[in-house]
C-alpha cells in the first residue's frame, strides 16, 4: 500500500471529478429557489451533465489512428469549453441567490481542477499519440 504523501493522482480522477461535480451541481439545483428551476438551474444541470457525458466519451475512445485521436481531443475540448460556461453560469447564479460561500469554494475549486486536469489531457494526449499527428502541417 502506498502511503498517501506519495501516491499520485489517478489517470482518470478527471472522471471521477466531472461526475462529482456534475451530482453537487444537481444538488445545488435542487436547494435552490423553485422560481429559477427553468431559466437557470435546469441550463446549470444541464451544462454540468454534459461536462461528464464528453469526458465519459472521450474517455472510451482508445485512439488506433488520427481520427480516432481527433474524436477524443474534440470531446475532451467540448468538456473544457463547457466547464468555461459552468463557471460563468455558476457566478451568476450566485448573484440570484447567494450560495454558502463555503459550498461556492469548494464546488469553484473543484470546477477549476477539472479545466486544469483537461488541459493537462489535451496536452499529454499530444506526446503520447504524436506519431498520429506527424502528418499534420
Amino acid at each position: 500500500m502506498v502511503p498517501k504523501s506519495k501516491r499520485k493522482k489517478s489517470k482518470k480522477q478527471y472522471l471521477m471529478s466531472a461526475r462529482e461535480i456534475n451530482m453537487e451541481v444537481i444538488r445545488l439545483c435542487c436547494s435552490f429557489p423553485k422560481k429559477y428551476e427553468y431559466y437557470l438551474c435546469t441550463p446549470i444541470a444541464d451544462t454540468s451533465a454534459r461536462i461528464y457525458e464528453n469526458v465519459r466519451k472521450a474517455d472510451s475512445i482508445n485512439p488506433k489512428n488520427r481520427h480516432e485521436l481527433e474524436l477524443r481531443t474534440d470531446f475532451l475540448i467540448f468538456a473544457k469549453g463547457e466547464v468555461n460556461y459552468l463557471i460563468s453560469q455558476l457566478e451568476m447564479m450566485n448573484e440570484f441567490e447567494r450560495i454558502s460561500p463555503s459550498r461556492m469554494e469548494k464546488l469553484m475549486s473543484e470546477v477549476s481542477k477539472e479545466l486544469e486536469s483537461l488541459e493537462e489531457i489535451i496536452k499529454e494526449d499530444k506526446v503520447r499519440y504524436k506519431n498520429y499527428l506527424s502528418d499534420i502541417g
